[in-house]
Order: C-alpha cells, then sequence, then structure tokens
C-alpha cells in the first residue's frame, strides 16, 4: 500500500477532500470486516450443528 504524503501547501478544501476520502476507505474497511466476522460465525454456528470440534473464540 502506497502512502500518499500530506501537502502542507494545500488548501483547506483539498485537505477536508483527502480526509472525506480516508473516513470513506475506514467505512468500507469497517464494513468488510463486519462480513467477514458474520461470515466466521456462520461457518462456527454451522460446525457445532453438525457435530464439529468448538472453537473458542478466545483462541481466534
Amino acid at each position: 500500500m502506497s502512502e500518499a504524503l500530506v501537502d502542507p501547501d494545500a488548501d483547506e478544501a483539498a485537505l477536508s477532500g483527502r480526509m472525506a476520502e480516508l473516513e470513506r476507505v475506514k467505512a468500507r474497511a469497517a464494513a468488510e470486516q463486519a462480513r467477514i466476522a458474520a461470515a466466521l460465525e456462520a461457518r462456527r454456528v454451522a460446525a457445532a450443528a453438525a457435530g464439529g470440534p468448538r472453537v473458542s473464540r478466545a483462541a481466534l
């Protein structure tokens, strides 16, 4: 992942726009994490229902 540097000479609108862009990226990442967590939980529930080995959440 490349790291963009902050342009100290950028105007307020450009800085605010970049901040908003980063907030949108952060929100998309959080949403994807939530979907992954739900998928993992569904797998655990299905495995438990099928009589599979129990997985401790503390082990994760």
